[in-house]
């Protein structure tokens, strides 16, 4: 199905729930860590009308939580000891209460280096729906592969007839980076923020040469604004500045100051679905196919990460110079990809 298949599969929330449960309790019987997290007093069908019909009714409301915790111990979150009961533990990369710092960024970094493992996305353009054969997680990379390639500033991160009217322009043949509402919608309002490859705009009725007054963590300033959101409706606005600062740490390692091409390679690795990385120029190949998508030049960086970059320089976490004498030299790019900036190095301030 797919770990965008809110319906069926990728419920954050659930998925949250039991580790908390596991992290206080573990290991578990499945059904146990299932009462648990998802107890039949929360179902209006469960009605006492004798135990045998409300404990089928259970089971049967049941079915988002059990196909929640399948679809993430296939993804390697959770481990499953067989026996007559089933036990479950968290897999040893989340069984740590460190990963539960104020701002989740531990967390949240664990969690995406598993989804975007090379192990959960075996081909990510792959046709076959089997998420066996593209990965379980391949349909959220390769949407937010997608998202991150557009004209961040223009992009609709709101309405699917919107977003699916671009995918049709842009794109004309399988896999589609998204296959539905169902999908755009669970990446736009759960998967983007909470990996913090986005935000969703709270903002309503400033014009597109105003910018909002704050994101969810840290100001803006005018060369990161958005562009006008349509009203009452939220708006993705493709920004990985959290994903980028929560891998600062893995990217500099033992310095504080990298060449400009070689943090984009560092960072890259890390989160393979912006600039240069592997899901990512796959994705940029795959809308080549059809002369509507405009790539980048080699010396720019997407709308994207510019604008992910110049918000980490305004919040004092990053520093950007261009030096005279640097042989390599990148461009920030800005509203109608017009360069607003010239990058030769990024020095790492460790300001939070």
């Amino acid at each position: 199905m797919g770990l965008l298949n809110r319906a069926s599969d990728g419920q954050l929330s659930v998925l949250l729930a039991f580790r908390r449960a596991l992290l206080l309790r573990s290991p578990l019987p499945r059904q146990e860590l299932l009462d648990l997290c998802a107890p039949k007093t929360l179902w209006s069908s469960a009605e006492p009308t004798g135990d045998d019909k409300k404990d089928d009714a259970s089971k049967k409301e049941q079915q988002q939580a059990k196909a929640t915790l399948t679809r993430w111990l296939e993804i390697g979150f959770f481990v499953q000891e067989e026996g007559d009961e089933n036990t479950i533990s968290l897999g040893p990369a989340f069984n740590q209460t460190s990963l539960d710092s104020k701002d989740a960024a531990l967390l949240r970094t664990a969690i995406r280096q598993l989804v975007f493992s090379p192990a959960n996305n075996l081909q990510i353009l792959s046709e076959e729906r089997d998420s066996e054969v593209a990965g379980q997680c391949a349909d959220l990379t390769r949407g937010a592969c997608w998202v991150l390639a557009q004209d961040s500033y223009a992009f609709p991160g709101g309405k699917w007839s919107d977003v699916d009217e671009l995918l049709k322009t842009q794109v004309s043949t399988k896999p589609m980076p998204f296959q539905n509402d169902t999908r755009w919608y669970a990446y736009r309002d759960d998967y983007a923020p909470f990996l913090g490859l986005g935000w969703l705009n709270p903002q309503r009725g400033f014009s597109k040469t105003q910018s909002p007054a704050t994101t969810p963590s840290r100001a803006l300033a005018s060369k990161s604004a958005s562009s006008e959101p349509i009203k009452g409706i939220p708006e993705l606005i493709a920004d990985p500045a959290e994903a980028v600062l929560d891998e600062l740490p893995a990217t500099f390692e033992d310095t504080r100051e990298l060449p400009i091409n070689r943090f984009l390679e560092r960072l890259a690795v890390r989160l393979p679905v912006i600039d240069g990385g592997t899901y990512r120029q796959q994705m940029e190949e795959h809308l080549r196919k059809r002369d509507v998508w405009k790539p980048r030049a080699p010396h720019e960086i997407s709308t994207s990460l510019s604008r992910a970059l110049i918000r980490l320089e305004e919040s004092g976490v990053l520093q950007l110079p261009a030096r005279s004498d640097a042989p390599e030299v990148k461009l920030l790019l800005g509203r109608d990809s017009t360069p607003i900036q010239r990058i030769s190095h990024v020095v790492w301030t460790k300001t939070t």
